[in-house]
């Protein structure tokens, strides 16, 4: 498996964090809502131990909003919330209660908006710097277990590379807290390299 070196994780690192900043910007924006996101850490690890991994942290039942991107540079960004960061979300949002029969229509909804936000200022951010076009498919919701969540995403045989990073959110009081995981396809990690190669002398000639 082709690996990142430490300057490169940094560059990518500084690349998602500005892209999580500009959906931040956006969600208090659009949803009128005051938003902090935090992200304090991002794992690189094999495609092979993902499923461990969040299950290391605890967690099993998660939603997902997922959108596919393709290009010269192609894979998939996901947002996650545990169930129960959904609920508070969701409530906090649009003030409806968990036990209504309204609720799960707004939360699908809710989560579809969110997701949407984020995932296009982070891959739209990430476009800017690798100076490249992505094309979009639409974005899916889906709740389940870890293992059958990723299983249309991730090949648990291959040796593909996962960015998974950890972002809190915060909503008003409330503390909250999600995942977004970027999925690279194995044929495009080279490619990564050299783009970030690119991104690393331009800033050491600035």
């Amino acid at each position: 498996m082709s690996k990142l070196n430490d300057i490169q994780k940094d560059v990518l690192s500084e690349i998602i964090n500005i892209g999580i900043g500009k959906a931040g910007n956006l969600f208090n924006d659009i949803l009128e809502t005051h938003i902090t996101l935090n992200v304090p850490k991002i794992n690189i690890i094999p495609a092979s131990e993902l499923d461990l991994l969040l299950k290391k942290m605890g967690y099993n039942q998660l939603s997902s909003v997922q959108q596919k991107f393709h290009g010269r540079f192609g894979g998939t960004s996901a947002l996650m919330f545990p169930t129960d960061s959904v609920q508070n979300l969701v409530s906090a949002l649009t003030g409806e209660k968990a036990d209504t029969p309204e609720f799960d229509t707004l939360r699908d909804g809710t989560l579809m908006e969110i997701g949407n936000i984020l995932n296009n200022a982070l891959l739209g951010t990430m476009s800017n710097f690798f100076k490249l076009s992505f094309d979009f498919d639409l974005p899916e919701f889906e709740e389940s277990e870890i293992d059958k969540l990723f299983q249309p995403v991730v090949n648990p045989d291959s040796d593909g590379i996962i960015l998974l990073s950890e972002a809190n959110f915060f909503v008003e009081s409330l503390q909250l807290k999600g995942f977004i995981l970027l999925v690279f396809n194995l044929k495009n990690i080279e490619l990564l390299t050299s783009l970030l190669d690119r991104i690393i002398e331009e800033e050491g000639n600035d």
